[in-house]
């Protein structure tokens, strides 16, 4: 039997539980937070330290709008301090496009500058440097500050990569372009931004090793044990390559796949717009990770609840055993005896039947017929059962507003039709007879299986509180509304009952005539209501009862 305060010693775990669940939730989401806040940090150091670097290049765009004969130490004494400032670029290029027919002349012009080894270069597919091969022209690197640190990349033609060639190409029609991620002539992964230079053929651009831009540009933030995962977004079906900012030695390594022990509830991903390219990053939880709120913190929090709710509840046994008068205590224990006896009353023939089969197979005089009939009795005392401890889930549901609701479209009046024909057995076994007026082609958007609940508990109703009833069915629409209705011949309902009919566990006749747990009512309410519609009673004692729905054909 249950009992208040079985029902609280459950409800002290179950609390409990919600209350490690609440407080797991609540460090989780701080620690999104945290890991969310150091993405947004990085994406803003990345964007900034870029803008900064930018600034190097426009000065260098307008250093040859305003001259032409920029000489090489000029060049040098000109982007040295910039250099020192913006320790994320790798170098500062200048750019000329020589034609094919003026590159035996350049390359003398280079060899008596003293660069004697110098030529127009291009990278083999070994990854080294060999002089270019024939070509229409060629972009070559004419300038490049810090010299000594790339003075391999002099004469490189930018040109010849595909990539690098499609951003040169976007940068003469928009004025800048930023190249994919490539392998730089000084040997490492890298990109490259370049700007026109106005009324020239020329081109300034900032060469950016990746490492060591990213890692400049955050150099001076708090990792909070953060990694993240950088990647290039390409519209190429080949993986694009990716690094992994380690936290613990604050550097970008290789990386390959992400590590199964993370969590991935904890990962946070943000896109950053490098002019016409995008790249991805993706921050995670390292092993040196700190919650925000010390783990131990929601099974703290869980015993405090779980002690906290037993003393409350033994609290409460001993105050309700001194107030057995209070109502609401009379109100509980009127709704566990009712509960109680209902459930009870079909497991004693339920029992019987069973004992009754066990008895007559032992014997050797089992029939086909007897036992299909006593295990069909069976079967019927297990379906009231059902019912009730259904009507029991619900109420519980409907007040923790977990009642589900699946709403779908279809036609009204075939349901309702459907649902007089599965209730012909009971009509039958009643003498009952239903009359239907049925409007045809009534289409809703409702919950299907609910509104069956709806109708089939109506005319339950009217056989249970009917002596061979006459049901009226009738449904017809007004508007965009369906109104739908159960009219019965029986016992009727008083006008002071149908003030409170609709609460929980109120019940308008003896449960010794009547059985029911008083939730039928209730539960039919609760479904009308959440599909915003209405219920009326049309009803007086000895008069017969009907109940009229009106409900938004579309929900």
């Amino acid at each position: 039997m249950f009992t208040f305060h079985n029902i609280s010693i459950v409800m002290s775990f179950v609390l409990a539980i919600g209350a490690f669940i609440l407080f797991a939730g609540y460090i989780e989401e701080k620690d999104f937070n945290k890991i969310e806040f150091r993405g947004k940090t990085v994406e803003s150091l990345l964007e900034k330290s870029l803008n900064q670097n930018l600034e190097v290049v426009y000065s260098i765009q307008n250093l040859f709008l305003t001259r032409q004969d920029i000489s090489r130490q000029q060049f040098k004494d000109f982007v040295t301090h910039s250099l020192l400032r913006h320790t994320g670029i790798q170098a500062i290029e200048h750019m000329i496009r020589i034609p094919r027919n003026e590159r035996a002349k350049y390359e003398a012009k280079m060899k008596a500058e003293g660069f004697l080894n110098f030529s127009i270069k291009e990278l083999g597919s070994d990854g080294k440097l060999r002089a270019a091969g024939v070509r229409d022209h060629y972009h070559v690197l004419n300038y490049i500050e810090p010299l000594q640190d790339n003075l391999a990349a002099l004469g490189y033609d930018i040109s010849f990569t595909p990539e690098a060639n499609e951003a040169l190409r976007m940068a003469e029609s928009t004025g800048i372009g930023v190249s994919p991620w490539l392998n730089l002539a000084q040997g490492e992964l890298g990109f490259v931004i370049y700007m026109s230079i106005p009324k020239t053929e020329g081109m300034a651009a900032g060469v950016f090793r990746l490492k060591r831009f990213v890692e400049a540009a955050i150099a001076s933030s708090q990792s909070d044990g953060v990694d993240f995962v950088i990647e290039e977004i390409k519209d190429s079906p080949i993986r694009a390559r990716s690094l992994r900012y380690d936290s613990v030695e604050n550097k970008l390594v290789e990386f390959t796949q992400m590590d199964e022990d993370v969590d991935k509830e904890l990962m946070f991903s943000n896109i950053i717009a490098i002019g016409q390219r995008t790249w991805r990053l993706t921050f995670f939880p390292s092993s040196q990770f700190k919650s925000v709120i010390h783990p131990s913190i929601p099974y703290i929090a869980a015993l405090t609840v779980l002690l906290l709710m037993l003393a409350i509840t033994f609290f409460l046994d001993e105050r309700d055993a001194r107030a057995t008068a209070e109502t609401a205590t009379k109100v509980r224990e009127e709704f566990m005896t009712v509960a109680s006896h209902e459930l009870r009353t079909p497991l004693t023939p339920l029992k019987m039947e069973i004992f009754l089969v066990k008895e007559l197979v032992l014997a050797g005089q089992a029939s086909k017929e007897k036992i299909i009939s006593l295990l069909d009795n069976a079967s019927k005392h297990l379906n009231h059962i059902v019912g009730l401890i259904d009507d029991l889930l619900d109420v519980g549901r409907i007040g923790e507003e977990h009642y589900q609701y699946e709403f779908s479209h279809f036609n009204l009046d075939t349901l309702i039709r459907g649902i007089v024909e599965k209730f012909e057995p009971v009509f039958k076994m009643n003498a009952c007879s239903v009359h239907m007026n049925i409007q045809p082609e009534v289409r809703v958007h409702w919950d299907a299986q609910r509104i069956e609940q709806v109708v089939a508990n109506c005319l339950s109703n009217s056989v249970k509180f009917s002596n061979q009833a006459i049901i009226e069915v009738n449904l017809r629409t007004e508007g965009e509304y369906a109104i739908f209705s159960v009219k019965d011949n029986g016992i009727g309902i008083s006008e002071e009952f149908q003030k409170k009919m609709f609460n929980k566990f109120e019940r308008g006749v003896s449960n010794k005539n009547y059985g029911g747990l008083g939730l039928g009512l209730y539960i039919v309410h609760q479904i009308i209501t959440a599909h915003g519609g209405t219920v009326r009673v049309h009803s007086s004692p000895g008069q017969g009862a009907e109940f009229i729905f009106q409900v938004p054909r579309h929900v």
